[in-house]
């Protein structure tokens, strides 16, 4: 089951007053900004060049692993490192310590969800609020969708541009069993600073049990973010 999580990609870029020269870490893209330039158009000119060449797609390395039973109420629970990559610095994730429980659902099992910001800075220090959300249901065959409320990351989070972020993203995902990793994709909207809808985004979770990893994984190929 492919699987879909948004973060908006105006994330990554300045407001007006913050025009300076910005490179797009892991993708190489500089913007030389004489004034103030257009964001969504230079957003829109990187997302074509990026599709010419990766022509599988967004969701390439996402697929199908097979059979999937979710876990049982109270089967998976813990502390995880939530990395949401957004396509157009993959590998400078916005990181979470995310607190997982399975909790009871009429249908079966159902997730709830507490995300802590960390510093983009050192990836350990908490910043800004934290926030629960959930209950979410897991479907028999595991399929969990997500679809979080309005959602404010402080400006310490944000290993690009170091920009408060408001957005609303759906999380999207197959939740197989009590494991130590899960992933999927991101889909959803930025309302601020800019109003953008970015899709192709992924994310990852995985158990933390002492210190946090210097370099987490970032998608279902379990590739590890760029080192600070």
């Amino acid at each position: 089951m492919h699987t879909k999580f948004v973060a908006e990609r105006v994330l990554f870029f300045p407001s007006p007053k913050k025009c300076s020269a910005i490179a797009v870490t892991g993708l190489l893209v500089t913007l030389s900004l004489a004034g103030c330039p257009d964001t969504q158009g230079s957003f829109d000119d990187f997302v074509a060049r990026w599709q010419r060449t990766h022509p599988a797609g967004f969701d390439a390395g996402l697929e199908d692993a097979g059979p999937c039973a979710p876990p049982a109420p109270g089967e998976l629970t813990g502390q995880f490192i939530f990395a949401l990559s957004a396509v157009v610095a993959p590998d400078t994730p916005i990181l979470f310590l995310a607190d997982v429980s399975s909790v009871p659902d009429a249908n079966g099992t159902a997730l709830t969800i507490g995300f802590q910001p960390l510093s983009a800075a050192d990836r350990t220090t908490p910043v800004g609020s934290p926030v629960s959300v959930g209950p979410f249901p897991i479907a028999a065959d595991g399929a969990f969708q997500a679809a979080l409320p309005p959602l404010v990351v402080a400006a310490e989070a944000n290993p690009i541009t170091g920009a408060e972020i408001e957005a609303q993203v759906t999380l999207n995902a197959r939740i197989c069993g009590a494991g130590d990793f899960y992933c999927g994709t991101v889909s959803g909207r930025v309302s601020r600073p800019i109003d953008l809808d970015l899709s192709g985004s992924t994310f990852a979770m995985e158990r933390v049990s002492g210190a946090l990893p210097a370099q987490p994984l970032i998608d279902c190929n379990r590739t590890p973010a760029a080192p600070l």
